[in-house]
């Protein structure tokens, strides 16, 4: 009946798993948990700690050493695209020239399979060329087509846009740039992005 009143005292009301012998088994389970996260798990971004063999996930089978060569040197590659990207997105006399440049050969490199390589080596320069061919393969899916030329450089001026605000945002006075120059169209309802 005191304690429905709510007339027990503050020491009177302890919570079971806020006793100490609680808060000691709940530390030792977290610290369990990380000596085990830290032990056994590969971290998939840790490339240098990474196995000998790359293992497809789905199939568990041995990935290909053409597969494997090509998956290691595309991280190297990312990187080196995203800093040419973001080092052009900031100065915006070069910017689109530079990034769609850019974003033209990253995009090239996901849709360059090995088997395929020799086939379509002389389209890799020019992303509409590139497009027809990947559709017109019969081993290609469409769903796993690349963006057309024009939709590309719409994504890209977006991004050069986006890149621009964020690389400038701890600026007292950013050069800000013009949204409907970077792939963005006037509506009624405001800015919307231009689609091809």
């Amino acid at each position: 009946m005191i304690a429905r009143a709510c007339l027990v005292q503050v020491d009177d009301q302890c919570h079971d798993e806020a006793k100490p012998a609680a808060m000691k088994r709940d530390e030792k389970h977290v610290q369990d948990l990380i000596v085990y996260i830290t032990e056994n798990m590969t971290n998939p971004f840790d490339v240098d700690n990474h196995p000998r063999q790359l293992i497809n996930i789905s199939t568990g089978l041995h990935a290909s050493h053409d597969i494997e060569e090509s998956l290691l040197k595309s991280v190297e590659t990312g990187r080196t695209r995203m800093k040419i990207f973001v080092e052009s997105s900031l100065s915006t006399d070069k910017a689109v020239s530079t990034s769609l440049s850019a974003a033209r050969e990253l995009i090239s490199s996901f849709y360059d399979p090995k088997d395929m390589k020799d086939k379509f080596a002389s389209s890799h320069v020019d992303l509409n060329k590139l497009r027809v061919k990947l559709a017109t393969c019969k081993d290609t899916s469409l769903l796993r087509l690349k963006p057309s030329k024009p939709a590309l450089k719409e994504h890209v001026l977006r991004s050069c846009l986006q890149t621009n605000i964020w690389m400038s945002s701890h600026l007292d006075h950013p050069n800000p740039l013009f949204p409907y120059e970077y792939g963005w169209k006037k509506s009624s309802h405001g800015p919307d992005p231009v689609y091809f």
